[in-house]
């Protein structure tokens, strides 16, 4: 019985030591997004007018440090940066715009429990758009619904987790002010038909008077309505707008390896290596 409890003992030891070991490991994520100066229409590219919403009920701020400390994360200084020399070569080019430079420690997570992260960068476009990219100098639209995120340019999430590899998962929308047709509905409101009656006699059976019932007495019970229909018309116009172009990708990756993801109007520069 003694041996048995040594060897239950020693195996649940052994388990441990390996699950510490494996929830232990640490990862120093560092991730570089920039904008190629390039018109969407160059690209060749046919990008829809409307996409899917991008669903970021389980994205955080890196700002949130309560969400950081849940998930073991710790932002690193710049002097821990290992790609600032591609940032700089980047931004030195004509051609590039670097708009997005962080990196972070994360422990390797599942890809249930891993953090997620959202993205906001570039130019800010909040005093012209609402943030479904609307002008707000078309149809009085300002202040039509509460803004959830700012109009920005760069405007997304992302996160790195394990899965027997290195994964890293992103939603992107690269925000850019293009000329296009939008459909603008306008209500109309009905003119409330006009009842025209004559006074309405009820003989009562008790009392043998009458009493007199006007329209006007039927109409001022505010849940009796007459008319007052409104007429939805869609019209067309052309107007700036701020269109979105989606970048969404999933991608292995190897640890200490520098991977580049390519996009005809951005691209993610993104290293995963072990911390010290």
């Amino acid at each position: 019985m003694k041996k048995l409890l040594v060897l239950l003992m020693m195996v649940s030891g052994a388990a441990q030591a390996a699950t510490a070991t494996q929830t232990d490991r640490l990862f120093d994520v560092e991730v570089l997004i920039f904008k190629r100066a390039v018109e969407p229409t160059a690209a060749r590219e046919a990008w829809p007018d409307e996409l899917s919403d991008i669903n970021f009920s389980s994205a955080h701020s890196f700002g949130d440090a309560n969400y950081r400390t849940d998930k073991g994360v710790k932002m690193l200084g710049i002097d821990e940066y290992e790609l600032t020399e591609y940032k700089d070569k980047l931004n030195q080019h004509a051609g590039y715009d670097v708009l997005f430079h962080k990196a972070w420690q994360q422990p390797d997570l599942s890809r249930a429990n891993a953090p997620t992260f959202l993205i906001t960068a570039g130019k800010d476009y909040s005093d012209q758009y609402t943030p479904q990219g609307l002008h707000y100098d078309e149809a009085d639209l300002k202040g039509e619904s509460e803004r959830t995120l700012p109009a920005q340019e760069l405007v997304g999430k992302l996160k790195v987790y394990i899965n027997h590899y290195l994964f890293l998962e992103s939603q992107l929308d690269l925000n850019i002010p293009t000329i296009q047709d939008v459909e603008i509905e306008a209500i109309e409101p009905k003119e409330p038909e006009v009842l025209v009656a004559e006074e309405a006699v009820v003989e009562s059976a008790e009392v043998n008077e009458t009493q007199t019932l006007s329209v006007l007495d039927i109409q001022e019970d505010d849940t009796t309505q007459f008319g007052g229909f409104e007429r939805v018309t869609t019209e067309v116009i052309t107007t700036e707008v701020l269109k979105a172009h989606r970048f969404e990708q999933r991608r292995k990756m190897r640890s200490g390896e520098i991977h580049y993801l390519d996009h005809p109007l951005m691209g993610i520069v993104i290293q995963v290596r072990r911390a010290n």
